[in-house]
């Protein structure tokens, strides 16, 4: 860090030099997060001292994960079958691998958490060595788990037929109408994020 200093007790001259500072930076820290060196900044000659050096930590985007407060977000992709039978799925987590257990069937649009494997959490005045707490607060947030099932873009005649035998029907009300084929239009998302835009416009008009 370069910054002015007062070179001499007693005078009143100012110069100019660059101090190495070792910063610790505590676990579970996140963006906007300011680490304070006392008197680490500039000497300010009308007022005889030096400033505090204030370090804002910036957080850099990561490929894999997503955090919100404490919580990792992280999107993986399941097959249909493994959305109806289960599956493993193995996460290189930043403590060391871990394979995460899905035995419930998956929905699209449903996520799963796994409690404690989420940042540490950043208490004041309290160490995170162990990894357990005083009783009253908890040390991590959560793992999220945000699953898109890829569908098979098609399926034989024969698949059709074992799906259809093994698989749950509804009772559909059947009837003479004519019948139409439907294609795909668009993802459920952009129509939900067209509405809300509709919507935003119009309330703006109305202000």
């Amino acid at each position: 860090i370069s910054h002015t200093y007062r070179k001499y007790q007693g005078r009143d001259e100012v110069g100019k030099k660059s101090t190495k500072y070792v910063i610790n930076v505590k676990k579970g820290s996140k963006s906007g997060d300011n680490i304070v060196v006392k008197e680490g900044g500039n000497y300010i000659h009308q007022l005889g001292l030096n400033e505090d050096l204030v370090i804002q930590i910036v957080e850099l985007e990561c490929p894999r994960y997503r955090r919100r407060e404490n919580d990792l977000y992280i999107t993986e992709n399941i097959s249909l079958c493994e959305a109806l039978t289960g599956v493993n799925i193995y996460i290189d987590h930043f403590e060391g691998p871990i394979n995460v257990k899905l035995s419930q069937i998956v929905k699209p649009n449903q996520m799963f958490q796994v409690f404690n494997k989420g940042m540490p959490i950043k208490h004041d005045n309290q160490s995170l060595g162990n990894g357990t707490s005083n009783g009253s607060e908890k040390d991590f947030g959560n793992l999220i788990l945000d699953l898109n099932i890829v569908f098979p873009e098609s399926l034989g005649e024969k698949q059709k037929d074992y799906l259809r035998k093994i698989l749950i029907h509804l009772d559909r009300k059947k009837n003479d109408g004519k019948l139409v084929e439907a294609y795909y239009y668009k993802e459920k998302d952009e129509v939900l994020k067209e509405f809300i835009q509709e919507d935003e416009g119009i309330g703006c008009i109305q202000q």
